[in-house]
């Protein structure tokens, strides 16, 4: 994944690079490595806006919603679930 994120850096592919962070947080996700996991959604997140891709707004907030959540940060699942719920259009 990171190999597939350094090619489409290179040419220049921003929603592919988007793609490709957020896939790179559910794997840091899944290794428990939740501050990893926040960066490279946080980033994902950042390119997703760029677009006003709705469903990957609403997918990153709800995986930061979970890793906080796994992390026992009581308000921010609550706030990223929301936001994400938001985005969906309900």
């Amino acid at each position: 994944m990171e190999q597939a994120l350094r090619i489409r850096e290179q040419i220049g592919d921003r929603r592919g690079i988007g793609d490709s962070l957020h896939a790179l947080g559910n794997v840091a996700g899944t290794l428990s490595d939740y501050d990893t996991a926040c960066a490279y959604y946080e980033q994902s997140l950042a390119v997703s806006r760029e677009f006003g891709d709705r469903y990957g707004i609403a997918a990153t907030l709800a995986n930061l919603g979970v890793i906080a959540s796994r992390r026992s940060d009581t308000r921010r699942p609550n706030r990223g679930m929301r936001r994400a719920w938001l985005y969906t259009g309900n």
